[in-house]
C-alpha cells in the first residue's frame, strides 16, 4: 500500500491502513523545513485527533488557543463572538502527524518525490526520488493525498488565490483572537501563532494576481491590508516572509476512486477556505478512504465501496458549494466580480429549519420517506444495507444518533403515540438516545405530526437494490 502525500489526510490514512494490517509506505516530498502556514483547529477536530491517536501532534509549545473571533462584513461595524480554536503552524503540525504514523509501523520516505507511476496488473510500479537515489516501490493500491495543487481536479466554483505572509511586532489585541474582514474585492483572515508572529492571508480572484512579480504581489497585499480596518495596524510591524501566492480554490477530484486507487483530502475535495473545515474534512476523507481501500483489497463488496465513495464525494461537494455560496451572499461586501462569482451556487431549496421543533404527541411516517439498498460504512468495511431517503436528507442515511434507521423505523409499525414509540425503542437503545433519534426524525420531517386518531404510520416502501446503485466500471 502506497500513500502519496504527508499532510493530515495522508498521515492519518497511512496509520489507519497499517492498523488494518497492510504494509504501508508513506511518500512525502517536503522535508522537515517547511513554510509557516497558520491553521485554526476547532476543538471538535482536536477531539477527533486525540481519538485517532494523533493528539500529541498538537504540542503545547506550538499551539495557541484563541477564544474570540472578530468579524467585519460589508460596511458594518466589527463584531466579536466567542469561539474555541487552537492555532497551529502546519509547518510543524504536518511533520508531527507523519512521525506518529511512523511510530505505528508505517514506512516513511521523506523527503521523497514521486517521479513516475505505472499501472500494472498487480497494482502500481512507482519510481521515487530520494536523497539516496531512485527507489522502486511496488504497491497493490495507491492512496493519492498530494493536495489541491496536483492534476486531476476541477474548480468547484470561482477560483481563488491566497496571498500569505507573517508579521512581527503587531499587536492587534491584548488576547489572542482571529480576525476576518470583507473588502471590496477580497476577504482577509488573520491570527497569531505561538511564536509571537501574526499570520495574515488575503483571498482574491486568481485573475487579479496572475503574472504579478514578487514586488507587485507584496505591494498589492500591503495595499489591501492598509484599506482594512481590522488589519491596518500591520503597517507598524515587520513583514517576516516574502508574500507567497497559493491556490485556495474549492476543487473536486475528477475521479475520486478506481479499482486500485483512491484520492483523499484536498486531492479529492478541497474546501473553500471560508469554511475553516480543511483539516476536519481531510480527517473525514482519510477515514472513509481507508475503509474503502480495505474493502476493495480484502475481497469485500468492491462495487459498493466505489459507489459509496463516489456518492459521498459528490454529496459533500454539492452541499459545500451551496452553503459556501449562501454564506458569501449573506456576508458579501458588494457587487464586485469577486463577490458576484461566489454566489452563483446559492442554495434555492428550503433546507432544514434551524433548532428543535416542538415534539408532537402523535407522529406518523412521512409518505416521502423510503428505505433503499445503499452502501454504508460498518466498522472497517463498506456493506450494503437499508438506508432512509427523504427530500430533507441530502443523501441516503443508514444511521442517525448511532442507530440503524431501518430497524428503528420498522420496529414502530402501527405505533404513533410518542410515549409508545419511546417505550418500543427502550429495548433497543438508551432512553436519551431514543429521544435524540425521535427529535432527529421529526426535525428532518421523516416523522410528521399525525392529525388522525385512527390511522397509524404508513411504513416506508423498500426499493430494490437496483434503484439506488450507480453504474460502475473499472478504470
Amino acid at each position: 500500500m502506497a500513500v502519496i502525500g504527508g499532510g493530515p489526510a495522508g498521515a492519518i490514512s497511512a496509520r489507519q491502513l497499517r492498523r488494518m494490517g497492510f504494509h504501508t509506505c508513506l511518500i512525502e516530498a517536503r522535508g522537515p523545513l517547511r513554510p509557516v502556514v497558520g491553521e485554526a483547529l476547532p476543538v471538535t477536530t482536536l477531539r477527533l485527533l486525540h481519538q485517532l491517536g494523533f493528539g500529541s501532534a498538537v504540542a503545547e509549545r506550538d499551539a495557541l488557543r484563541c477564544d474570540e473571533i472578530v468579524q467585519r462584513w460589508g460596511d458594518g461595524d466589527a463584531t466579536a463572538r466567542s469561539t474555541s480554536v487552537v492555532m497551529v503552524d502546519r509547518g510543524r503540525f504536518d511533520p508531527a502527524l507523519v512521525d506518529i504514523a511512523a511510530e505505528t509501523g508505517v514506512d516513511v520516505m521523506c523527503p521523497a518525490r514521486l517521479r513516475r507511476r505505472d499501472e500494472t496488473p498487480e497494482g502500481w510500479d512507482l519510481e521515487v526520488e530520494t536523497g539516496a537515489g531512485i527507489v522502486r516501490v511496488a504497491a497493490r493500491f495507491l492512496v493519492d493525498a498530494r493536495g489541491r495543487r496536483a492534476a486531476g481536479s476541477r474548480p468547484l466554483g470561482a477560483t481563488t488565490v491566497a496571498l500569505c505572509a507573517r508579521w512581527r511586532g503587531v499587536a492587534l489585541a491584548e488576547q489572542p483572537q482571529m480576525r476576518i474582514e470583507a473588502a471590496d474585492d477580497a476577504w482577509l483572515w488573520g491570527a497569531p501563532l505561538a511564536d509571537g508572529s501574526l499570520v495574515v492571508q488575503v483571498f482574491q480572484r486568481t485573475a487579479d494576481c496572475t503574472g504579478l512579480s514578487p514586488a507587485s504581489r507584496e505591494a498589492r497585499y500591503r495595499a489591501i491590508l492598509r484599506g482594512a480596518k481590522l488589519f491596518s495596524g500591520c503597517d507598524a510591524g515587520v513583514l517576516v516572509d516574502p508574500v507567497r501566492a497559493r491556490d485556495a480554490s474549492c476543487r473536486v477530484g475528477i475521479e475520486p476512486v478506481t479499482r486500485n486507487m483512491i484520492r483523499i483530502g484536498d486531492r479529492c475535495l478541497a474546501m473553500d477556505p471560508l469554511s475553516s473545515q480543511g483539516v476536519q474534512s481531510a480527517v473525514r476523507s482519510a477515514l472513509q478512504g481507508s475503509v474503502v481501500a480495505n474493502t476493495i483489497l480484502s475481497g469485500g463488496d468492491r462495487e459498493a465501496a466505489v459507489e459509496f465513495y463516489r456518492h459521498a464525494t459528490h454529496a459533500i461537494a454539492t452541499r459545500h458549494r451551496e452553503t459556501s455560496a449562501a454564506f458569501y451572499a449573506e456576508t458579501g461586501s458588494g457587487a464586485s466580480p469577486f463577490w458576484h462569482e461566489r454566489v452563483g451556487a446559492r442554495r434555492t431549496s428550503a433546507g432544514i429549519e434551524p433548532g428543535r421543533r416542538t415534539l408532537p404527541s402523535r407522529v406518523r411516517l412521512s409518505p416521502d420517506a423510503h428505505l433503499v439498498d445503499h452502501p454504508a460504512i460498518e466498522g472497517d468495511v463498506v456493506r450494503r444495507r437499508s438506508a432512509l431517503i427523504h427530500p430533507r436528507l441530502g443523501e441516503p442515511t443508514a444511521f442517525a444518533e448511532g442507530i440503524a434507521l431501518s430497524g428503528a423505523i420498522t420496529s414502530i409499525e402501527h405505533v404513533y403515540r410518542v410515549p409508545d414509540i419511546l417505550a418500543r425503542w427502550g429495548s433497543m437503545m438508551p432512553e436519551a438516545t431514543a429521544r435524540a433519534l425521535l427529535n432527529w426524525l421529526v426535525r428532518h420531517d421523516v416523522l410528521i405530526d399525525d392529525d388522525s386518531s385512527s390511522t397509524g404510520p404508513v411504513m416506508p416502501t423498500v426499493r430494490p437494490p437496483s434503484a439506488s446503485r450507480a453504474s460502475w466500471r473499472p478504470d
